[in-house]
C-alpha cells in the first residue's frame, strides 16, 4: 500500500572528508547534495494558491517520530498563510517505519524527503537550507503551529533593519539557556542576506571561532553565533509568555494576546519514553501527552486558551 504513496529515489552517499578542503569551500552544497541518501516522498509544485510570482517564503520543518503535531503544524501553514506565495519542504530524520507511513495522509502539495540513515537536527536543518529557493526561510519544529494570518508583518521588521539576519524564539524553559541564543522551534531568515554575508555550514561548525561565552552545547546555535558576529543588531527576539498546555509557549512580537507562533516541547523526545519517566524533574510524560492532547484538541476546535500575564 504505502508505495502506492512513496516514490523511491536514491541518491549517493560521500564522505566529505576524502574531499580536498579547496574544491569542499567552493562547492559545498554539490557535495550536501551526494552526502544523503533520502527518499524523495512526493515532489510537486508547491504553492500557496497564487500564481504568476516566485516564492516569498519557504517553511523548512525537520520532523522525527511526531506525525499528530506535523499534520497540524502544515495545516497552520496553509489556514494562516494566504497573503504570499509559499513552499513548503519537509525533512524526516528516519521516523519508524510505522510512523512515517503516517504521513501519507497529510496532502501531498509539498516536498518531503526521508533520510535513510539517521542524521541529526542539525544536518537536517542545513540539508534544507540549501533546496530553499526564496527570499525568506521559516525553520518550524515539527511541533510548532503558526498562530497570525499577519507573518508577512515580519517581513518589515527585515525592511526596517537592513542589518537584520534572523529573527527568532528563545527557549525560555532551560536554566542553561543562553539568553541570545534562538532555537530552531521558529525562526525567519532572511535567505538572502545570509548567503552573501555568513558561511556555510550555517547550523553547525565546530572550526568557528568566536569570543562570545556560555553557549549550551547545540550545534544549531551556530547561525546565532556566526550573525551576531558580523553586528549585534542582526539578531531579533520575539518575546515568550508559558502556556497552561504544559512545556507550551506561545511568542509574540508586541502583543502577547497576538501570538505569532507556538511551540510545544518535547514532542518528539517523549515518543519512546515511558509515561511515569520526568522532563525536567517536572512534568511526567504522561502529563505532557494529556496537555499536549488538550492544545491539539482546542486548535482543531477554534478555542485555544491565550493565557493572562
Amino acid at each position: 500500500m504505502i508505495n502506492k504513496f512513496f516514490k523511491r529515489i536514491r541518491g549517493f552517499a560521500i564522505n566529505q572528508n576524502f574531499v580536498p578542503w579547496f574544491i569542499r569551500k567552493n562547492h559545498l552544497s554539490f557535495f550536501w547534495n551526494l552526502e544523503a541518501k533520502f527518499n524523495l516522498v512526493w515532489k510537486k509544485t508547491i504553492t500557496s494558491g497564487k500564481t504568476g510570482f516566485t516564492n516569498k517564503c519557504t517553511f523548512l520543518i525537520p520532523h522525527k517520530n511526531c506525525t499528530q503535531y506535523l499534520n497540524m503544524c502544515i495545516d497552520s501553514i496553509y489556514k494562516k498563510c494566504t497573503n504570499f506565495k509559499y513552499e513548503i519542504l519537509i525533512c524526516d530524520d528516519f521516523s519508524t517505519y510505522n510512523e512515517f507511513s503516517r504521513i501519507k495522509n497529510i496532502p501531498a502539495d509539498m516536498k518531503i524527503y526521508r533520510f535513510l540513515t539517521p542524521k541529526g537536527h542539525p544536518f537536517a536543518l542545513q540539508w534544507l537550507f540549501y533546496r530553499a529557493h526564496s527570499e525568506y526561510v521559516v525553520i518550524l519544529d515539527q511541533d510548532a503551529i503558526i498562530m497570525t494570518k499577519h507573518l508577512e508583518v515580519l517581513f518589515d521588521r527585515f525592511n526596517m533593519n537592513s542589518k537584520l539576519l534572523v529573527l527568532g524564539m528563545l527557549d525560555p524553559r532551560t536554566e542553561k539557556q543562553d539568553k541570545k541564543m534562538l532555537h530552531p522551534s521558529f525562526m525567519l531568515i532572511n535567505k538572502k542576506r545570509c548567503d552573501s554575508l555568513l558561511k556555510n555550514p550555517l547550523f553547525f561548525d565546530d572550526k568557528f571561532k568566536t569570543s562570545y561565552k556560555n553557549v549550551c552545547n547545540e550545534k544549531y546555535y551556530s547561525l546565532t553565533l556566526k550573525a551576531l558576529a558580523i553586528d549585534s543588531n542582526s539578531v531579533e527576539y520575539l518575546k515568550t509568555i508559558k502556556t497552561k498546555y504544559g512545556h507550551g509557549v506561545f511568542g509574540y512580537l508586541d502583543n502577547y494576546k497576538e501570538p505569532i507562533v507556538y511551540h510545544q516541547w518535547y514532542s518528539g523526545r517523549i515518543y519512546n519514553m515511558d509515561d511515569n519517566a520526568k522532563i525536567d524533574n517536572e512534568f511526567t510524560v504522561k502529563d505532557i501527552k494529556a496537555t499536549s492532547q488538550m492544545f491539539i484538541d482546542d486548535y482543531y476546535n477554534n478555542s485555544i486558551k491565550i493565557p493572562k500575564k
